[in-house]
């Protein structure tokens, strides 16, 4: 059956607090009184973790391993998590926010809207499957950069995106570094230059 939402959550290295995420997911998940799946991007973790996923799927049948290209950065276990996910909504959970699945039912009343992808400051950010088709593939960037660059393909594929106020979640604790900065940089170059498809 096919679910109705599916978190992705990508992993590229090692992370110990996963097992806790994904059981704490699956907990919240089921709260939600929606059918669900949780995707675990995995991008080819040379580290044991996907021994350990393999381990965790037998007490989790909602599980699903994708794993990404060996070697890339996390953009690239994103871009398979995203891109492999099943569900009609696509929730994209990053850095531990488990909290954001909780906020899904009250994120459902914009797509309801209208609106193809819902987004917040603090890292939320949900697409609808269609949404999430039409800009995955196209995502370019190998770097932490794929958010800003998931959100100009939306614009550019004419696609309308609900901003949330930052405190409706999680405030982003991290700013921008060097390789943030070349992404958003080298994302405007291809708008500029018309790199991207339409």
């Amino acid at each position: 059956m096919k679910p109705f939402l599916s978190i992705v959550i990508p992993v590229a290295g090692e992370d110990k607090q996963l097992p806790l995420l994904l059981f704490d997911a699956d907990r919240r998940l089921k709260s939600l009184g929606c059918s669900f799946e949780i995707v675990v991007a995995n991008n080819n973790s040379g580290d044991g973790t996907a021994e350990m996923l393999q381990k965790i799927g037998a007490f989790l049948p909602s599980l699903r391993i994708v794993n990404g290209r060996e070697g890339r950065k996390k953009s690239y276990a994103v871009k398979a998590g995203m891109l492999g996910a099943k569900g009609s909504y696509h929730l994209l959970l990053e850095d531990g926010e488990g909290a954001s699945i909780e906020k899904f039912n009250g994120i459902i009343r914009s797509f309801k809207e209208g609106y193809d992808i819902v987004a917040a400051r603090g890292g939320l950010l949900c697409f609808s499957e269609e949404a999430s088709a039409k800009i995955f593939r196209l995502l370019s960037r190998d770097g932490r950069g794929f958010r800003f660059e998931s959100l100009v393909l939306a614009e550019l594929l004419g696609l309308k995106i609900k901003e949330l106020p930052p405190e409706s979640v999680r405030a982003a604790k991290r700013l921008p570094g060097v390789e943030d900065i070349i992404d958003m940089l080298a994302v405007k170059l291809n708008v500029w230059f018309k790199r991207y498809p339409r």
